[in-house]
């Protein structure tokens, strides 16, 4: 089987796939391919900076999840931890935050002190405002 073919197939494999969980796979295929050749270029280097970095969480459904191999499955991990700490560091920088406060990606409130971080009853008033 060519390289082409065995390609086409992983492609339509993951077709049904959201966008995020795309590129973060891709990534690390990336970044296995480098560590092959003993390449040292870091994974930041692969992702186009012009876009805004966004939180990504898993994405995949459980039957997409079982099918990868425990080894995939860390790797996955780790780049969307890495991804995702990029992301709550440009964050902080962005709104000079000292915390925040968020779900499923979204920064639903931030503070420039930790004095003034929601409390118990605030947070419940936040949090059920995001409920659909």
């Amino acid at each position: 089987m060519s390289h082409e073919v065995i390609i086409e197939n992983i492609k339509s494999e993951l077709d049904h796939i959201d966008k995020a969980a795309l590129r973060s796979i891709w990534e690390i295929i990336d970044k296995s391919k480098r560590q092959s050749t003993g390449a040292s270029i870091p994974v930041a280097a692969s992702t186009d900076r012009s876009k805004p970095l966004q939180f990504v969480g898993e994405n995949l459904t459980l039957e997409e999840f079982e099918r990868l191999s425990l080894k995939e499955r860390t790797m996955l991990k780790g780049h969307l931890k890495k991804q995702n700490e990029r992301w709550l560091q440009e964050s902080f920088s962005e709104l000079d935050a000292a915390w925040l406060l968020v779900v499923d990606g979204k920064i639903l409130a931030s503070g420039n002190s930790l004095r003034n971080k929601p409390k118990p009853p605030e947070l419940l008033l936040i949090l059920n405002g995001t409920r659909c």
